[in-house]
This record gives structure tokens, C-alpha cells and sequence, in this order.
């Protein structure tokens, strides 16, 4: 028996620290294997299959409301299914996948029905479509306390999707939309209250059926209650562990108590809000009448786990770790902070917890040196619970001492992990912020530190026997600690410790010489010969550039996604969906021929042409997709930032040859007939000779087409080539042949030189 026990144990041991080392090197969650149909199959084969199955005896205004939900929805959804955000074949996606063959092993039909899919987001949600997938957000597996709770999400989803309520609701809302029927005297706030009481019938049906499938299961009923607990906190992190205010402090950075708030504000969770224009039922109205449901039920033998619960806890915690870098990717910094400072109390010294809050420290320090931090930080004021006290500090600390803690804290995430080099990189990239935004002084640090030591030293009072002390030493001794305790100057003893090492020493040197350098050549006047220089050879560049085009020299591109779009504005700014598809596909063929006939070497992200095996294209396409949502973002605001995932952009060029990444697209639309055209033809009742043109105006249709194309250097984030374009007239061949390969042309060729 005793052995059993120390197998068991050793057996356990092993698994927990392989887990641990799979978390170390922890990556962005991928899919993996083949690429299944529905993300492969062109969405007009969709809609036509959809449009196909219609009930031909419904009425017509039925039928043609349906045909638009089957238009519509394939193309969203399937926008959705390749925007990077959905991954399939990975643990996450293949457990749940489990939990729904045990809540569907007595129906086979409609288990073979459903795919299960999982979308990187922190928002605790999960969906179903009208042609069987299912998605679940990592948010809501970060949440979960068990598998009972999955599997009643995953039944009610089940059952939107076999009672087809995506559709009902969408011929429902055209109903209301058009005054149909009972609605043809609704008022626009009626109708809007129509909406929201038919979106909230069908989310009760839900309930009340998925508690039925869910009953036929093993699981536990207790947990159902549970679920509610979880959607009605959703707004919280996934647990509400207390801020240890020592976490950014060293031995020899103490943040003043001022900075340290005497409560956290108290959660709240309200579960009866007013939900009157809302789509779902409020949490306290679907919690009665589940509850109404299985109060007569036994909950005896029932189980919380019926798949297995370590893969449950693994994928949650797979969840809980990919959030830390979801939150950095939407610049919630706080959030990937304390996120990440969570899941270190599990998993000490975890090399990508460490690396996630440095680069999260990072961009906070960037937005709070430009004064601009409410862009990426939620007023704490606005947060409940135990996290309050960390957006507290970063809110309140002043900007050099934020800079100063946040340098602190990454050399010494450095100093454990000294062969990571994004860790290196952006420890650096602190570390110059504090130098260039501070104007940092080395020796005025040298100064603090020796007073600083010689003051903590007089302080140590376990070192010192009170008790020899006269009542005057007692008093001194008592006052320079609490001095020190309360310092306002508490940055003096910051680098008490690092300024011994040569390798600090030597970082600080570097950054004060550049520093340095770049203020002596901002004050050189212009008369100065070598500046001179400079800005003529500056500005006969951009000259040439404006008259002649740029000349990159660059000799291969990765087009990722390249969009296209046909708009007819006489119904309303509609979408012509399917023109749109076909349009797309000759535009990539188009940027082919026309990189040929400019020698330019490309290759093509294009996830609406995916084969089967290309999964690591899908891939590819996800990482640089977050690379541009945290590139904009930052460029809106005027800010240039290392990209918190620059590791895998790397990887990027790397694979391609290339850091050069472009996106193109053209939207091409046709107008509706201006008031213009009107007054014209009266005009030529008067003026006889207008008289052809008018008519030729109101006979011809009017045209518009935008084209864009940008050119990044993903490994610099510096956009290289931007061209915008507007035509008066269509997409004709020969127009977008002329501006695509003018674009091609500035990027392949190069600026002769007058010895040449």
C-alpha cells in the first residue's frame, strides 16, 4: 500500500513538473493538424447550399428574409472564422469537444452536427451559429470552477443551434424592422423593446431546454448555480487574490504608504439589473427558473467531472495563461499584470509570467511618461476587488518613480531568466525611458545610493541593541526609520544594489551616452557644417521622393489578406457579398502579375484560399494580424512601442525572407443618383445645348473606387510605403493594373547614383 502511495506520488510529481515546463516556454495557443471544411469552403458555395434548402411555401417576405440571413451569415461568420481569432485541433478546442460527446453520446445525429472551436478573447462569452459551430472564449475557460459548468454552457448553446434561433430571431427583427404583422404600428422605441423581449424569450428556451439535456447527464446539479456565479462576476479577473504590495519592492525600494490604499473597494456583482433592452435575461431571472427546474431533481452520484479532471484543469489554466498575453495585445496592462501575478503564486518564477509583466510595465511607463496613461489604464475608481490596489499604483505613482519600479522589477526578472533575450530587450527599452524621459544621471544615483545605504544601515534595528541606547539615541533612531518608511525621496535607495554590478553600470553609461549625443546634435545650429548637410541631403530626398516615387529596393513582399469590396449604395449601402468574393480572387491574381512585371518577389497570406494542409499559414496570418491591431493602436495615439509579441513576428521573417508585409485592397462603390442630376436636366429645359449631357449623366451609372496599399517593416514597426488612391469611376483593369504596379515599382526599385 505504502508503495502505491509513493508511486503515485512520484508519478504525480512528474506530471506537475512537466506541466510546469510546458508552461515555462508557454506560446500563443495554435491550431494544429488539417484545416476542417467550413473554414476552407468559399462562402457563396455556403449561401447557395443555405439558399437551396429554403421552404419554397413559406411567404415570400419569409423566404427572402431568410436568403438575406443565409447571404449575410456565411460571409460574417465566416470573416470571423479566419480573422486569427478562432483555433481548432488544440486542447482547448478538442476537450470541449469531449465534454460534448458526453452531453450528446445518446444522440449521434446531432453530436456529428456541431464543431467546437475556441476564440482567443478575454471576454467570458460563447456562441453558436445557425450551421453548427460552437465557440467558447478562452475568458469563460479561464472562469470556469469545473467541467459541470462547461457542459451547461455547452447545452445551451446546443440548443440555439437545434432550434435554429440565429434564424428565427434574424426574420424576426426583419419583421420588426419592415412593421410586418402585429408590428406595422410599432413605434421605433417599441420596436426596439420587440427585439429585446423576443432575443430574451429565446435565451429563456435555451435555458429551459439545455437544463433538460444537461439532466440526462451525470453531472452535478449544484454546479449549475455555480455557472450563474460565474456570468455574474464575469466583469472580475478569474480570482480575486489580494495585491501583495511587496511584489514591485526590492530590499531597497519601498513605495511610501501613501500609495497603498486602506481598503479595496467591496464587489458588487449586481444580478438584478435592469435588462428591459437587453438580449439576455438578467442573471437573477434565468438563476429562478433554473432553479424552478431541477428543484424536484437528485443530486445524488451526480459528479462535477466526467471527463477527467486534470484536463480540465490543464486547459484552464492553458486559458488563464494565453489571457496574460490577450491582455497585452489589447494594451490592457493592468490586467496582464495582475493576470500574470495570479498564476505566478501556482508557478513561481515562471519565465513567460515574468517576461508578460515586463513588456506590460513597459507600455505602461510609455504611456505614462507622455502623460497619456488613461489611453491603456482603467481609473481605479472604476475597479472592484483585490486588483483596485495595483491600477491604484500605477495611477498615483509618480512618473519617474513608476519608471524607476519598473526598471527595478525587469533587471530582475533579467538577472533569473539572463538568457531570454526579449526579456533583455525590453528591460533595455526601460531602461532608456527612464534615461532619455527622466534625464537620468548616474552619478547623482551613485551620490543617493551611498546615502541611502549609509541611512538604511543606522536603521537595521535587529542589529542593534536597543536596550544600550540612551532615551535621545532611541528618539534619533525612531525617527530616521519612520523618514525612511514614509521617504518622499524613497528613490534614492532604488540602485542601492544594482549600481555594483558592472553589467547595470555599463547599461546606464550606454544610455547616457546616446542621450547625450542626441541633445548635443538637437542644439547644433544650423549653420553648424554637419547638420547642414544633413537636412539638405534630407530634403533632396523627400524631393526626389515626391517627384519621382520612392526606391526601397526592396526585393520580396508578403501581402497578407489582400481585401476587396463592392458596395451598391441605391439599397442602402449593401454589400455585394458574393461580387466581392469573385473580386477578391482576381485582385490577388492581378497583385501576381503585376509583382512579375515589376521583378518583385511575393507571396500571399490569403485565408480565403486556404487548402487543407495549410494550417501553418493560418497561423502565420493570426500572429501578424495581432502585430497590426497593437501596431495601430499605438500609432493612433501618436506612440512607438516594441510590439509585445515580437518574438513570434520574428519567427515571422524569418520563415519569409522578408520583414517587409503589406496590405492592399480596393473598395469599389456604385452611387446612387445625386440631387445634382435632377437640377442638371431642368436646367437643360433652359439651356437646350446641356441637354445631351444631361441625359448621358442620368443614363450612366456613378462609380467610385478607393484603393489603398501600406508597406510595413514589421521588424521596426516603420510603415515604408503608404498609397490611397480615389477614382470617379469603377474598378476598371487598366486603373488598378496603373496604381498597383506604380505601388511595386517603388518598392523594387533603387535610386540610381550620379557616378552611375
Amino acid at each position: 500500500m505504502e508503495a502505491k502511495k509513493i508511486l503515485a506520488l512520484f508519478f504525480g510529481l512528474i506530471s506537475y513538473v512537466a506541466q510546469t515546463q510546458e508552461f515555462e516556454s508557454s506560446t500563443p495557443l495554435k491550431s494544429t493538424g488539417d484545416i476542417p471544411e467550413e473554414f476552407t469552403k468559399l462562402s457563396s458555395e455556403k449561401y447557395r447550399e443555405d439558399k437551396a434548402g429554403i421552404d419554397k411555401d413559406q411567404k415570400r417576405s419569409e423566404k427572402k428574409a431568410q436568403e438575406k440571413f443565409y447571404l449575410e451569415s456565411n460571409f460574417l461568420i465566416d470573416e470571423f472564422l479566419l480573422s486569427g481569432l478562432v483555433i481548432f485541433n488544440d486542447p482547448v478546442s478538442n476537450y470541449v469537444g469531449k465534454v460534448a460527446d458526453e452531453l450528446l453520446k445518446d444522440d449521434p445525429s446531432l453530436r456529428s452536427e456541431l464543431k467546437f472551436y475556441t476564440i482567443k478573447s478575454p471576454e467570458v462569452n460563447a456562441f453558436a451559429t445557425d450551421n453548427g459551430i460552437v465557440c467558447v472564449t478562452l475568458g469563460l475557460l479561464a472562469q470556469l470552477e469545473n467541467e459541470a459548468q462547461l457542459a451547461y454552457v455547452i447545452s445551451h448553446e446546443i440548443v440555439h443551434f437545434k432550434e435554429k434561433h440565429s434564424l428565427n430571431a434574424y426574420v424576426e427583427s426583419e419583421k420588426i424592422d419592415k412593421g410586418k404583422g402585429t408590428y406595422n404600428r410599432s413605434s421605433l422605441e417599441e420596436k426596439v423593446l420587440a427585439k429585446s423581449f423576443y432575443s430574451k424569450e429565446i435565451e429563456l428556451e435555451a435555458d429551459e431546454i439545455g437544463v433538460q439535456l444537461y439532466l440526462e447527464t451525470n453531472y452535478s446539479l449544484t454546479e449549475l448555480d455555480g455557472m450563474f456565479d460565474v456570468l455574474q462576476y464575469a466583469y472580475l479577473p478569474f480570482d480575486d487574490i489580494e495585491f501583495d504590495t511587496t511584489f514591485l519592492e526590492t530590499e531597497h525600494l519601498k513605495l511610501p504608504g501613501k500609495y497603498y490604499l486602506k481598503e479595496v473597494a467591496s464587489i458588487t456583482g449586481d444580478d438584478d439589473f435592469d435588462d428591459s433592452e437587453a438580449t439576455h435575461p438578467n442573471i437573477r431571472k434565468r438563476r429562478k427558473e433554473i432553479h424552478k427546474a431541477i428543484d424536484e431533481e437528485d443530486n445524488t452520484g451526480r459528479k462535477e467531472f466526467l471527463v477527467s479532471k486534470e484536463e480540465f484543469s490543464k486547459v484552464r489554466d492553458i486559458a488563464r495563461f494565453e489571457l496574460s498575453r490577450l491582455y497585452l495585445v489589447e494594451l490592457d496592462y493592468a490586467s496582464a499584470i495582475y493576470n500574470s501575478y495570479m498564476l505566478l503564486k501556482d508557478y513561481p518564477n515562471n519565465a513567460y509570467l515574468e517576461k508578460t509583466i515586463v513588456k506590460a510595465l513597459y507600455g505602461l511607463t510609455k504611456y505614462k511618461n507622455q502623460g497619456i496613461l488613461g489611453r491603456v489604464h482603467e481609473y481605479y475608481k472604476k475597479i472592484e476587488g483585490a486588483s483596485q490596489q495595483l491600477y491604484y499604483i500605477i495611477e498615483k505613482t509618480k512618473r519617474e518613480e513608476f519608471n524607476t519600479m519598473a526598471l527595478v522589477y525587469a533587471w530582475g526578472v533579467k538577472q533569473r531568466h539572463p538568457d531570454d533575450e526579449v526579456i533583455s530587450e525590453f528591460t533595455d527599452a526601460i531602461f532608456k525611458e527612464f534615461v532619455f524621459e527622466h534625464k537620468a544621471d548616474m552619478e547623482d544615483y551613485y551620490k543617493r545610493a551611498k546615502k541611502g545605504e549609509a541611512e538604511q544601515d543606522t536603521v537595521k534595528m535587529e542589529e542593534i541593541d536597543i536596550s544600550k541606547l540612551s532615551k535621545y539615541e532611541k528618539i534619533k533612531l525612531k525617527k530616521k526609520k519612520k523618514a525612511i518608511e514614509g521617504d518622499e525621496d524613497f528613490l534614492k535607495y532604488a540602485f542601492v544594489d544594482l549600481l555594483k554590478l558592472d553589467e547595470f553600470e555599463e547599461a546606464f553609461e550606454k544610455h547616457m551616452d546616446a542621450y547625450e549625443e542626441e541633445q548635443e546634435y538637437e542644439q547644433l545650429s544650423y549653420t553648424d557644417p554637419k547638420k547642414r548637410a544633413q537636412v539638405k541631403a534630407e530634403r533632396k530626398k523627400e524631393k526626389l521622393n515626391r517627384r519621382r516615387g520612392l526606391a526601397l529596393g526592396i526585393d520580396k513582399i508578403v501581402a497578407v489578406d489582400p481585401f476587396y469590396m463592392k458596395v451598391d449604395q441605391r439599397k442602402g449601402a449593401t454589400i455585394r457579398y458574393v461580387a466581392s468574393e469573385k473580386a477578391q480572387q482576381n485582385f490577388i491574381s492581378r497583385l501576381e502579375k503585376n509583382t512579375r512585371v515589376a521583378s518583385l518577389e511575393m507571396e500571399v497570406l490569403d485565408t480565403k484560399g486556404l487548402q487543407t494542409s495549410q494550417v501553418d499559414v493560418f497561423n502565420d496570418y493570426a500572429i501578424i494580424n495581432d502585430w497590426l491591431d497593437e501596431f495601430l493602436f499605438h500609432e493612433d495615439e501618436g506612440m512607438e512601442l516594441l510590439i509585445s509579441d515580437q518574438e513570434n513576428v520574428q519567427y515571422l521573417i524569418e520563415k519569409y525572407g522578408t520583414k517587409y508585409f503589406m496590405w492592399t485592397g480596393v473598395l469599389a462603390v456604385r452611387e446612387t443618383k445625386g440631387s445634382g442630376d435632377y437640377w442638371l436636366l431642368m436646367a437643360s429645359t433652359i439651356f437646350w445645348y446641356t441637354l445631351p449631357y444631361a441625359i448621358y449623366n442620368i443614363a450612366m451609372p456613378d462609380y467610385d473606387t478607393y484603393f489603398y496599399c501600406v508597406l510595413f517593416d514589421i521588424e521596426s514597426g516603420e510603415i515604408k510605403l503608404t498609397v490611397k488612391d480615389f477614382f470617379e469611376s469603377r474598378d476598371r483593369d487598366d486603373i488598378l493594373n496603373s496604381v498597383i504596379y506604380d505601388c511595386f515599382h517603388q518598392m523594387k526599385t533603387t535610386r540610381k547614383s550620379k557616378k552611375e
